[in-house]
């Protein structure tokens, strides 16, 4: 885990294409800021490119990875390691990974240096929307090291492991796309746990690619009734040893709209009431955290939704 604490910068005469120019020259006068983090106040919306960096320290052994993450960057964002470009995203409401094992200086101070620009970009979604205007790293970046062998964290920012659910002739089916990096000679074991904590299904396949389980008779997700929840683990074995594993929480459940008749969870009819719900809180603006979340869910269920 990265330190909450950066140096923190704007470059408001500056751009993206200026990239090379600001990460080769020494910068001053950064002000110290703590993650998640915006610069937005109210009624100041700054727009334009700003500069986050910070040292830090790795152990690693040659067989293993060294990966940061990043839960979000508000809206154009470009990494660098030790100067080195690590890599870029676009869009910033979803999480990016990147492999910076070849880049760092094991046991070593390092810096981590982050661009990011919030101005509009008719080259980068959303074009418009009230929500728009903040900017910042706004969700945790985290810093973490696996066997060379592993899942594929830098996969569009999962964890390489991509399942889907159904619910076919009273069966519970999973639909599995594994993500592989190294281990060529490594297999995955999947286990479905069922909520009351029972291996459901096992079973061993291939090193990477789809595979699908089946499960008679789930029990099925069933709203604030019964929000039943099974854990897919996914564990890759390399020489008989396990050399990384991923937990994901699914449900099994079957949804159907009525144009007459309206919604149906699993065969029953339910009337929905919703809200639309942004990363967005008073005060700390899209700084949010689980504390604001669990008070915005505590109101949308006092209201009935």
């Amino acid at each position: 885990m990265l330190e909450r604490t950066w140096e923190f910068k704007r470059l408001p005469d500056l751009s993206m294409q200026d990239a090379l120019q600001i990460i080769q020259t020494p910068q001053q006068d950064f002000a110290a800021v703590t993650l998640p983090h915006t610069w937005y106040q109210d009624g100041k919306a700054y727009q334009g490119l700003v500069l986050y960096q910070q040292s830090f320290c790795v152990e690693f052994a040659a067989h293993q990875r060294v990966f940061i993450t990043f839960g979000a960057a508000d809206r154009w964002c470009k990494v660098f390691v030790n100067g080195q470009f690590a890599g870029e995203h676009q869009g910033g409401y979803s999480a990016f990974t990147f492999d910076v094992t070849d880049l760092c200086q094991k046991g070593q101070g390092n810096l981590l240096q982050v661009l990011l620009d919030n101005r509009h970009h008719n080259f980068i979604s959303p074009l418009a929307g009230d929500f728009t205007v903040y900017g910042g790293l706004y969700r945790d970046v985290k810093l973490f090291v696996t066997e060379s062998a592993c899942f594929d964290r830098t996969y569009y920012g999962t964890c390489g492991v991509i399942c889907k659910t159904k619910v076919e002739n009273e069966a519970g089916i999973v639909e599995i796309d594994a993500k592989v990096l190294g281990g060529e000679k490594a297999q995955i074991r999947y286990q479905l746990i069922a909520p009351n904590g029972m291996v459901a299904v096992e079973v061993s396949g291939k090193q990477s690619g789809t595979t699908t389980l089946q499960l008679q008779s789930p029990k099925l997700w069933n709203g604030q009734a019964d929000p039943a929840l099974y854990t897919l683990q996914a564990k890759l074995e390399q020489n008989g040893n396990v050399v990384d594993e991923v937990s994901l929480k699914i449900g099994f459940r079957s949804v159907c709209l009525d144009a007459q008749k309206g919604f149906f969870l699993n065969g029953t009819h339910m009337k929905l009431n919703g809200v639309a719900k942004h990363q967005d809180f008073g005060g700390v603006y899209c700084t949010t955290t689980e504390q604001h979340y669990q008070k915005d869910f505590e109101l949308i269920k006092e209201i009935g939704a």
